[in-house]
């Protein structure tokens, strides 16, 4: 199979660069600045990225990350500048992260026309603030899901972004979505609104320049199989993966073992080189494991 390399340190690779970023949700990021005015900044660089339900006496923790262009910089003639969002953030670093269902097309193309500073796109945009308990931005009333955020922490990214990681401290979602989710028992959550996916950024029919924007089929989802792996997690770890394949009679109680033991062999020493041999077998046998039917 044939491979085409691109190599980003040359100054005339031609990638396109949808090969790195998929389509993601795309939502706004709403921020005020020090006088309480209001931005709002379309966002798809960014998703969660860490969740934990609560346990014992620990809260749930959530973690979102999204990058904002924090400099100007000429792009091919356009110029790249820095985003509103960026700059209120440095002076009130809370947002609310709201999810763009298919229904807010329109407001969102509002939404990222270059507005001055310090007027509000949602005014603009013909959308309503939904009161925050939490931050200071507000969330959008249109938007099915409002997740109020808090900065933890920010670093420089390349030449033109700032990256954010925010922990999630509270999200209010419209009621007829919770219902929804929980009558149909789809536990999809956010999948459920039909949020919209930045696809690509290109010309079509015309010589303009626009923001192309998906969805995904939903009757397309498939479940993994309940004839391999752990059976109550989905993870789980390897001894109880092994215990499970017996149980459901695909090793034996006996090729379990060796399974077993030979991962003990295995974490004492995990240098190839040392321990060539055990890693072989090991990863022979669970091979063999996965390819049983």
């Amino acid at each position: 199979m044939s491979t085409k390399y691109y190599d980003l340190d040359d100054l005339k690779c031609d990638i396109n660069y949808r090969w790195i970023q998929p389509p993601q949700a795309a939502y706004f990021v709403v921020t005020v600045d020090s006088y309480g005015n209001e931005n709002i900044t379309p966002v798809t660089l960014g998703t969660c990225v860490g969740a934990n339900l609560p346990r014992g006496d620990k809260p749930s923790e959530y973690f979102f990350t999204f990058s904002l262009g924090c400099v100007d910089i000429p792009d091919e003639g356009n110029k790249l500048s820095k985003r509103h969002g960026f700059l209120n953030l440095e002076e009130v670093p809370e947002c609310v992260i709201s999810y763009i269902g298919k229904d807010l097309l329109e407001q969102s193309t509002y939404a990222g026309l270059p507005v001055p500073r310090g007027i509000s796109e949602i005014s603009t945009s013909g959308l309503t603030p939904l009161q925050s308990k939490k931050v200071l931005p507000p969330g959008i009333a249109e938007c099915p899901v409002n997740m109020e955020a808090k900065v933890i922490l920010k670093h420089k990214l390349g030449t033109y972004y700032m990256h954010y990681i925010c922990r999630i401290v509270g999200v209010q979602v419209q009621e007829e979505w919770v219902r929804r989710d929980h009558d149909l028992n789809e536990g999809i959550g956010i999948l459920g609104i039909d949020p919209l996916f930045e696809v690509s950024i290109r010309k079509g029919n015309t010589d303009n320049i626009r923001l192309y924007y998906g969805q995904i089929d939903r009757t397309s989802i498939q479940r993994t199989s309940d004839e391999i792996g752990c059976s109550q997690d989905w993870i789980g770890d390897f001894d109880k993966w092994m215990k499970d394949e017996a149980v459901r009679g695909k090793i034996s109680s006996e090729e379990a073992e060796k399974a077993l033991h030979l991962n003990e062999e295995w974490q004492k020493n995990r240098n190839p080189s040392e321990n060539g041999k055990i890693k072989e077998e090991l990863t022979n046998l669970i091979k063999d494991i996965i390819q049983r039917k």
